[in-house]
């Protein structure tokens, strides 16, 4: 009989017309088709030993276990369910789903139960067993309901562990209600729920914040007569952990012990976990040295947990200890270990010690990634050592690791402030952050960081939101508006919608150097964009116009910002009295008055700008109820305040007032000469 099979991933096409039969095997290998035909009279005995010997190199494709070979099985079977004389045998439907099952191929499993649904072909018990664990395993529970479906349509008995499968499927797909359902209609039916099945059902329940029903759950166990299990303990301890209910993870976690359950280092971990979250370091500390006592042992995750929950609370130095003794137990420390620790000593100023432990990683193995490279660029900035950042930048590139926006982000701001030898950075910071937008060659003073200066289209990282603030903030605080602008633009070319504190800086840029229209089209832009300007915008703009003496603008302002249910602050009330005292010292005075009312307290600013408009304007009466009112309110009047009103009393003949508040002075000079001695 002249027909050939493919060896290497065939596709097989049988084209039957009338009683010709004309088998066309395509072999698909290194680019070339080659063509295997016969023309002959077939009988039905011919049909069945092409069908036997085609099943047989399904079977031996199928023992290969390799995705190449597989693929030709299922090509090889499709073929066979196209031509209408070579019906599979169920043996081979069988066998070719539980090999493909197996060999972790669910997708092409899928696909042929779907051709094989369309034929009318039902696999047997097992192997639908099989598939509807192979179903629920790629989260296509749908498909794995309907296999259960057809269990029950071929009179075949369901069990509990297949019905378990199905719920654990469909709490991974987060349809924990519909499991629920399941659990119900199951137990309707007089099947037992078993350990698993309700450790399933509470773990899907505590993952979708369902801790109550969880619980509730936990509960029918033991009415039920079920053991819980470890499992069941920790899962309830980790969903009472993620919801802070510190009290009745440990009341749990206490209860393990009168069931005769020993907590294993998940369970451990887990309430560490939420100790340390809490920043109740201590008693996660008196958990950690029960571990051994209970015949645990930790592990990093463990000590991680720990060394971080220190760290939070600026325990360092425990925490290093910590490390010492992961050394001395055996365990290999990860590489989030060395960053939290680095973190730690970076925040307490202690950046040598953080490069001590940077070398350390390399000593033991453990390559830094970009978090620990950013952690150290960012100590080194905040501490002004801006050279040394820029070469641990070149490290970066040198090792392969791509910078990201939190690395551009604290160079930055490293480069915006003043570095040694009082140098603003500024423009250098401009140059780092174009190269960041460009994705081009490192521009100099920065060519330095790559040893190949090629084009960083792969490394490069967008800056994003922080980024912008950052060099926007700095820009304005040098008065340089219109860069800072310019940057504004930028942002919304690259898709970055500016928030409020973005709008804020610039508004506040623009008041700084008195330029109120161009503030007042920003203001107008932020809430054409949806932006509702919130009690600070309203206070810069307010406090830019009247420096500007645009009284009335500023009020008008004022009003906006009360319709709007923002209330004036200090701020706003100085900046408004500071204005009125120049041209309306009574107005002045009726704006203190209402600022009081309206609950808003002074401070020390506010009493100088009104005192200081007294003696303008020769109101002796006023300076000193001023001066008395803000003594009783607990505020220190500085000595610029006291010369005011010894200076008003002395003109106005009132020589024993002004000797005693002389004296206060002179009292005040000596405590605060004092106070710097001793701190010296």
């Amino acid at each position: 009989m002249g027909y050939t099979l493919a060896a290497y991933r065939s596709h097989y096409v049988l084209y039957h017309h009338h009683h010709l039969s004309t088998c066309y095997f395509f072999s698909l290998n290194c680019g070339f088709c080659t063509r295997f035909s016969s023309t002959v009279e077939r009988r039905k005995s011919d049909s069945f030993e092409l069908r036997e010997e085609i099943e047989k190199r399904i079977r031996h494709c199928c023992e290969k276990e390799t995705d190449g070979w597989l693929e030709e099985a299922a090509s090889l079977f499709k073929g066979l369910l196209l031509h209408s004389t070579l019906n599979p045998s169920l043996y081979t439907c069988n066998f070719l789903l539980e090999s493909l099952s197996r060999a972790g191929q669910p997708e092409l499993t899928l696909s042929l139960y779907k051709t094989m649904a369309e034929y009318g072909i039902s696999p047997d018990f097992n192997v639908m067993h099989k598939l509807v664990v192979c179903f629920c395993q790629i989260q296509r529970t749908q498909f794995a309901l309907g296999v259960v479906g057809l269990i029950q349509k071929l009179g075949y008995h369901l069990n509990v562990i297949l019905l378990t499968v199905v719920m654990k499927g469909l709490c991974k797909e987060g349809r924990v209600a519909r499991a629920m359902e399941l659990f119900h209609s199951m137990e309707n039916n007089k099947f037992s729920a078993n350990v698993v099945t309700y450790n399933t059902l509470i773990n899907g329940l505590c993952k979708t914040n369902c801790v109550e029903e969880a619980l509730d759950l936990f509960k029918e166990m033991g009415e039920r007569g079920t053991q819980p299990s470890i499992v069941t303990y920790s899962t309830l301890i980790d969903g009472l952990s993620r919801e802070g209910r510190a009290q009745e993870a440990l009341a749990l976690f206490e209860g393990m012990f009168h069931n005769g359950i020993n907590p294993n280092i998940v369970t451990y971990s887990t309430l560490i976990n939420m100790l340390c979250k809490l920043n109740n370091v201590d008693n996660a500390l008196a958990l950690f040295k029960e571990i051994g006592k209970r015949g645990c042992r930790p592990n990093v995750i463990t000590y991680n947990t720990l060394i971080d929950g220190l760290r939070k609370v600026g325990r360092i130095r425990e925490a290093m200890a910590l490390l010492e003794e992961m050394y001395q137990n055996g365990l290999k420390p990860d590489v989030f270990t060395y960053n939290i620790l680095i973190d730690g000593l970076c925040k307490a100023n202690k950046v040598e010690g953080g490069l001590e432990l940077w070398e350390e990683m390399w000593k033991r193995q453990c390559c830094p990634d970009i978090v620990t490279y950013n952690t150290l660029i960012d100590g080194l900035c905040k501490d002004e050592r801006l050279e040394e950042a820029m070469a641990l930048l070149k490290e970066v590139y040198h090792y392969g690791l791509n910078p990201n926006a939190v690395t551009y982000g604290v160079l930055v701001d490293g480069l915006c402030k003043k570095g040694f030898c009082g140098i603003n950075k500024v423009d250098d910071a401009l140059k780092l952050f174009q190269f960041m937008l460009e994705g081009s060659s490192i521009p100099e003073p920065f060519a330095h960081m790559s040893s190949t200066n090629k084009s960083s289209s792969n490394g490069c990282a967008e800056p994003n939101k922080v980024t912008y603030n950052i060099l926007i903030n700095r820009l304005c605080k040098t008065g340089r508006v219109d860069d800072a602008k310019e940057l504004l633009n930028k942002m919304a070319e690259k898709g970055i919608v500016p928030g409020l504190v973005t709008y804020n800086t610039m508004l506040d840029g623009f008041c700084k150097v008195h330029k109120m229209d161009e503030a007042m089209e920003l203001h107008h832009e932020m809430i054409d964009k949806g932006l509702k300007p919130d009690s600070q915008t309203y206070a810069i703009l307010i406090d830019g116009f009247c420096k500007k003496g645009k009284i009335e603008t500023a009020n008008n302002l004022l009003h906006d910002m009360q319709i709007h249910g923002h209330i004036p602050n200090q701020v706003v009330y100085t900046a408004l009295i500071d204005a009125a005292c120049r041209c309306d010292f009574e107005q002045a005075m009726h704006l203190f008055h209402e600022m009081m009312e309206g609950g808003c307290k002074p401070d020390v600013i506010s009493f100088n700008v009104l005192i200081n408009a007294s003696s303008t304007v020769g109101n002796l009466q006023a300076s000193k109820q001023l001066l008395k009112d803000m003594t009783e309110r607990g505020l220190i009047p500085d000595l610029g305040t006291y010369a005011v009103v010894i200076c008003m009393l002395s003109q106005a003949g009132q020589m024993n007032e002004a000797k005693g508040l002389l004296e206060i002075t002179i009292a005040m000079v000596i405590l605060q000469m004092l106070s710097y001695m001793l701190q010296c």
